[in-house]
């Protein structure tokens, strides 16, 4: 995906937990390569929408996950359900590298947040107690956020979405089976 194209991925049947209420168990899981030295706005990775496409409502987006300062040295994974506050939490720093594929896991259990790394966690817990107050959701986009106003550069090649938390092991094994694949491919 390219930010010059505004190239994404659109899902219009798939939200989780039917995309009406604030979604206490989730997990989101990322095989993806970030392009290096590009700016925050080209992180997005994934958000769900409500039927808007212009102005505040078309941005209000429920479980928006982000990669943060690519092009940096502070490189953090950042999850945001909003409106109303704008507070997010955000993984520690030396969440990725660039021009490599690698595995980032976003584990959601109630305000509870964990951010995991090639199948190892990245830092302690972190907690986000924002409640989504937006409308029904009707779109699942990755890649892009609501308005087109940042996309994501850089290369997706496996996403997975579970409407449960996995736990510290379950996001390992996924990882070493991915992982054993490559390594067989080289």
């Amino acid at each position: 995906l390219t930010a010059a194209q505004q190239t994404h991925i659109e899902a219009n049947s798939f939200q989780i937990a039917g995309g009406t209420n604030k979604v206490t168990a989730a997990t989101w899981e990322f095989w993806v390569r970030a392009d290096s030295a590009l700016a925050d706005d080209r992180g997005v990775l994934y958000g769900e929408y409500p039927a808007a496409t212009t102005g505040a409502a078309g941005d209000t987006a429920r479980h928006f996950i982000r990669m943060n300062g690519i092009g940096g040295a502070v490189r953090q994974v950042s999850f945001d359900e909003y409106p109303p506050s704008g507070g997010s939490a955000s993984s520690d720093s030396g969440a990725f590298e660039t021009a490599t594929f690698q595995q980032l896991v976003v584990v959601k259990q109630a305000d509870a947040l964990a951010f995991y790394l090639n199948g190892a966690p990245l830092g302690g817990g972190k907690a986000n107690a924002e409640t989504y107050i937006g409308g029904k959701i009707t779109r699942t986009l990755l890649g892009i956020r609501g308005q087109g106003n940042e996309s994501f550069d850089g290369q997706f090649t496996i996403i997975r979405i579970y409407d449960r938390a996995l736990g510290p092991a379950e996001v390992k094994a996924n990882y070493e089976a991915e992982n054993s694949v490559r390594q067989t491919e080289d």
